[in-house]
């Protein structure tokens, strides 16, 4: 029996290259079948297939249709090596078959090309035009700059134009959106048995419209859409930018003002003018160069020697067919040499004695002409020592902060949470060299302009721990977002906010959800112990009252030196409060910042004072940690001053499934086990609270796909006594295994279940013993087998049924959401979206909430909780228990029922793909 859900294939034999899609509804199959009764459907060579003859599968039963390899005569399953059968592994042909109509309509006669670029037919679809000299190539696969110029110059050279159509986004189409301000792509839409062309237009700001392919033109200059017409695409291409590189030391020039500027120079630009100079770049020769200046800034005179000052660029353009790359020099400054340092570079000798000096010598200190004029009674002040070059890898600002904003799109388009150090490596910039304030900075430049539309990417980067970054309040303040109200505020503002990101750059792109608000209207900012961060402008009373405050709980704690600071800020910020509400500073005084000073003074020193008490107060609680071996905290002694912060901290946000199943492997390798706290890390535990039902939601995570002969690595995990976690049936009963009835044969399973770890990812690699565990997929648990042992922890409460509709309805938003995204999600992905909104549930609420969310399903469609996986996309145990309660044909057997749930999940993406 061929179980491949193969949804593609050719008619006719098996050399084709006419595609079709099989409907995947059985009432429409039967209609296909009636109007095309002498069709016969292959496993086509132009789809990497094996050439046999397939028949469709009328599916009734719940599955969807498909087409199937007829079995071999001995009745084996055939071969057949064939990796895409999904309904885009016929695009290509389906590209073939829309560009020959519609070349047809505009009776224009071109050749087609099939390319295969080492992962079978597929890779690129080129189209030959040879009375309009013109090619059309269509990018299926990923494609590296060094072979994009390679191909397009072998395409060229029987072409006048080659018009690039990109199927994915990457490297080139960013190049290609660098050069002509847009870059033109192609997707494909099911209608029936066929998929349809739309080619797209995407701006610069990563938007993108779509147009049938038959609403196109080729005109002289290229492909172009009705779309494109309002991001000037025109028949004439418009001329790539030049590329610029930083140059370092210096670069003295002097103008050749007889000499023209060449006529449509690949450099101009707007707001600057070209000349032609003798450029002397230091310990170079000189060479004659185009030299782009600012327009506003004078005209430098030919018998002067200037040098550029600030940022000096070389400008490159790319090489045409017909001519080399140019260059020229970009400058936005320069001053005027005096006569010894003019001579000094070359370019000026003075005149003979016995005549009248042709150059009005300056002073010795050269004066910058580029900038205005200063008043008379002002003097110009000598230019600054200049400095030692920068490292070739560190770029200037507007460069660098381009880079970090691009590298950051790139890791939302992956769904990726860089830290520093990989997004470093990423931007190609040395960022661990910058200072918290400097990256605090940098990160608000990348962010700015704020917009709705526009999401932050600053909540993409993670600290080592994690957790946001320390300093990620103040960035948002500074961006015009106000405080967070809470930590836990700010944790569901930055999921909602990176949920935002994803929508915004994912592939394909989604509706942006709204942006949560960051601070509850009329509520104030109340910082936890870890949450001060320092302002980078000027606060108002209200934010130095909340030092003050948080100065005045810490002084008790404080000892020696930092005792005294902080005494002292707070006694500086509260002169500075006087001071603001007296009457000796005016209102116009405070609005031009004349105490702004003061403030900020005030604001930086209590700021220094708070956090030196911080440190040492965290340092001396890590080293009590370290020296705690009870299991019970030890007691702390009576005094008077605030609450201890222990009970201050946060709950923390389950821990990511990747990080925490490495953590895990890496435990088992050193044949080791470890407490929640020593996995996670000291700091991460000290610092926020994580009750049991986020530990084994997380750890069910991070199990991954659970097959028959896989370890549980949640056996790793023990409490303080070394024993197994209370929480390990939760795990089992969760991951879909029978749990054992007495506490002796579940501590007998859980120690097997480590041996069984420290087996398999020894090294060498040891035989594993047999699992002493059994799965219990074929029945729904029941009240009385989730009830926890004696000594666990209790089961959350029930829900109300208005708490179950209520939530009912959100869940099903979110699994529609899901499905138009063509993904799938977890428990704890809803538990992280819907925040204080969802309390900890049983298994049974988890199974009446997906009821609910599915009771308004079609009897016609899959369930939608099928969207709900445990793991790394495995079905999730309820989805027997959901499609029981509604009455849905249920098969009997696991391998039956993994099978409809896997068409199942299917079946909706497609379905919901174009709601």
């Amino acid at each position: 029996m061929d179980t491949r859900l193969v949804q593609t294939a050719v008619i006719g034999h098996k050399n084709s290259d006419q595609p079709i899609i099989l409907p995947m509804d059985p009432d429409d199959l039967a209609l296909h079948r009636r109007r095309h009764p002498k069709y016969t459907y292959w496993c086509g060579i132009q789809l990497d297939g094996c050439g046999r003859e397939l028949a469709d599968r009328l599916c009734r039963d719940g599955r969807v249709c498909h087409f199937a390899h007829h079995p071999d005569p001995d009745g084996t399953r055939p071969v057949c090596r064939r990796s895409a059968n999904g309904e885009d592994s016929a695009d290509h042909l389906f590209i073939k078959q829309g560009v020959a109509r519609w070349l047809g309509k505009q009776q224009l006669r071109g050749k087609t090309t099939i390319r295969d670029l080492g992962r079978g037919p597929g890779g690129a679809v080129d189209i030959h035009l040879p009375e309009r000299r013109h090619r059309l190539r269509f990018q299926m696969n990923g494609l590296d700059i060094p072979t994009w110029r390679r191909v397009d110059e072998e395409l060229g050279e029987d072409a006048d134009t080659v018009d690039w159509i990109f199927n994915h986004d990457g490297p080139v189409t960013r190049e290609m959106l660098g050069r002509y301000g847009y870059s033109l792509r192609v997707r494909l839409e099911t209608h029936g048995a066929e998929r349809r062309v739309h080619i797209g237009a995407e701006h610069s700001d990563r938007a993108i419209d779509w147009t049938p392919l038959e609403e196109c033109t080729l005109s002289p200059g290229g492909l172009l859409t009705p779309a494109a017409e309002s991001i000037r695409i025109r028949a004439a291409r418009p001329r790539p930018k030049p590329a610029g590189f930083l140059l370092q030391g210096s670069v003295a020039f002097t103008p050749d003002t007889a000499s023209p500027v060449p006529d449509a120079s690949p450099f101009a630009a707007a707001g600057r003018h070209l000349l032609l100079a003798d450029v002397k770049p230091s310990d170079s020769r000189t060479v004659r160069a185009l030299l782009s200046l600012p327009a506003d800034a004078p005209v430098p005179a030919g018998n002067h020697v200037y040098r550029c000052t600030g940022a000096v660029r070389m400008l490159v353009t790319d090489p045409s067919r017909s001519s080399g790359a140019e260059w020229a020099i970009e400058a936005s400054a320069f001053v005027r040499l005096n006569a010894h340092e003019a001579q000094r570079t070359g370019l000026w000798t003075p005149p003979p004695a016995d005549r009248a000096p042709a150059l009005d010598i300056p002073s010795p200190t050269p004066s910058p002409v580029a900038e205005p004029a200063q008043p008379p009674k002002q003097r110009q002040q000598p230019a600054p020592a200049r400095q030692a070059p920068e490292p070739t890898t560190k770029r200037d600002r507007a460069d660098m902060v381009a880079a970090v904003r691009e590298a950051l799109i790139r890791d939302a388009q992956l769904r990726a949470r860089p830290t520093w150090e990989s997004l470093a490596r990423a931007a190609a910039l040395e960022l661990d060299r910058l200072t918290p304030s400097d990256r605090r900075e940098l990160l608000i430049d990348v962010d700015r302009p704020l917009a709705d539309d526009k999401p932050i990417l600053s909540v993409l980067v993670h600290s080592e721990g994690g957790g946001p970054l320390p300093y990620l309040a103040s960035i948002l303040y500074a961006l015009g977002l106000g405080r967070p109200e809470s930590d836990a505020a700010l944790k569901r503002w930055c999921a909602r906010e990176t949920d935002r990101a994803h929508a915004a750059h994912g592939v394909p792109p989604r509706a942006l959800p709204s942006r949560l608000p960051l601070q509850a209207p009329g509520e104030a900012w109340a910082p936890q112990r870890t949450a001060v961060v320092r302002s980078h402008q000027p606060s108002g009373n209200e934010r130095l009252r909340t030092l003050i405050t948080l100065g005045e709980r810490l002084l008790p704690d404080a000892q020696g030196k930092q005792r005294g600071r902080l005494e002292y800020a707070i006694k500086d910020a509260q002169k500075w409060l006087h001071l603001r509400n007296s009457r000796r500073v005016t209102r116009q005084e405070r609005l031009n910042g004349g105490a702004a000073p003061l403030a900020n003074r005030a604001e930086e020193a209590l700021y220094r004072a708070t956090q030196a008490v911080e440190r040492s107060l965290e340092q001396k609680r890590q080293t009590r940690s370290r020296k705690l071996e009870a299991p019970a905290a030890p007691t702390r002694t009576a005094k008077a001053g605030p609450p201890p912060l222990e009970q201050q901290r946060p709950t923390g946000a389950p821990v990511a499934s990747d990080e925490l199943r490495r953590l895990l492997i890496e435990t088992a390798a050193r044949g080791k086990t470890a407490t929640w706290e020593q996995l996670i890390g000291g700091e991460r535990a000290l610092t926020h609270d994580y009750p049991e039902p986020i530990r084994w939601e997380s750890l069910v995570d991070a199990e991954g796909t659970v097959i028959s002969d896989a370890p549980l690595l949640s056996s790793l995990v023990t409490d303080t006594g070394g024993g197994p976690v209370p929480y390990f049936r939760q795990i089992l009963q969760t991951l879909g295994f029978e749990v054992p009835e007495t506490k002796q044969r579940l501590e007998e399973a859980w120690r097997r279940e480590q041996a069984r770890c420290h087996a398999a990812h020894s090294t060498p690699r040891q035989a594993m013993p047999p699992s002493l565990l059994s799965t219990a997929w074929t029945k729904s648990p029941s009240r009385s087998e989730l009830q926890p042992e004696a000594g666990s922890s209790p089961e959350p409460a029930r829900l109300t049924s208005e708490q179950i509709g209520e939530l009912g309805a959100r869940i099903r938003g979110f699994l529609a959401q899901t499905a138009m995204a063509g993904a799938t999600l977890t428990w704890s992905t809803i538990r992280h979206r819907l925040g204080d909104a969802l309390p900890w549930l049983s298994s049974e609420d988890q199974g009446e909430l997906l009821v609910r969310a599915d009771e308004d399903t079609p009897a016609d469609e899959p369930l939608l909780s099928a969207l709900i996986v445990v793991g790394d996309h495995v079905m999730h145990p309820l989805y027997r228990h959901v499609a029981f309660s509604l009455e849905r044909e249920v098969p009997a057997s696991d391998e039956e029922l993994q099978q409809r749930w896997a068409m199942d999940v299917l079946k909706l993406h497609a379905l919901w793909r174009h709601r």
